[in-house]
């Protein structure tokens, strides 16, 4: 008789464990690709007021809020509301997801697509107002931190002329090329001429 791993002979009717020709992880791959970016103004701001009440749920994505540099600002009928833009710039993220894979997600990018209708916050006293909120935001959810530093803000931007606006779709274009791959991106030239 051998001396055989216990394990490897579950008891009568328990399911079996994995096998060794299975991965570990069991999740699907989908649950680990990151969210779209935006497109338009309208998902970017369902973004936004996704954000507040999230945060009001959450009080990890709460811990968080003195990281994001940058942020976007929207005003509506009930006031100013703001999100970081790393989460405005992608479309359905919940605070689970967000906590999840904002190592993984580009900052970059998600401002990238943001700044396709939004434009930098440039006036120093309009810019030390949204300072002011986003301190009393950090304030309401017991962050007991400021906004970083570095603050870079963007708020919808005004009806764009359309040259304008074709030169940030053009931006845009050029920052998501950039993170392809040398065929993707032979590829993209090919589609282009």
């Amino acid at each position: 008789m051998t001396d055989a791993d216990p394990a490897a002979f579950p008891p009568p009717g328990a399911a079996p464990g994995p096998s060794p020709d299975e991965p570990p992880d069991t999740v699907p791959p989908a649950a680990h690709d990151p969210p779209p970016l935006v497109t338009g103004a309208a998902e970017a701001r369902e973004a936004v007021l996704a954000f507040e009440a999230a945060l009001a749920r959450s009080p990890a994505l709460a811990a968080r809020l003195a990281y994001p540099r940058a942020w976007m600002a929207l005003k509506d009928e009930a006031g100013w509301h703001y999100a970081p833009a790393l989460w405005a710039g992608h479309a359905g993220l919940s605070a689970d997801a967000y906590l999840a894979l904002a190592s993984r997600l580009d900052g970059r990018r998600a401002e990238a697509a943001l700044r396709a209708f939004c434009a930098p916050v440039t006036d120093p006293r309009r810019a030390d107002k949204h300072a002011r909120r986003l301190r009393a935001l950090f304030a309401r959810h017991a962050v007991g931190r400021a906004p970083n530093a570095r603050l870079r803000l963007l708020e919808p931007a005004p009806d764009a002329a359309p040259a304008d606006l074709e030169a940030r779709v053009v931006d845009l274009v050029v920052e998501v090329a950039r993170l392809l791959g040398p065929a993707a991106r032979a590829a993209l030239r090919r589609r282009l001429s």
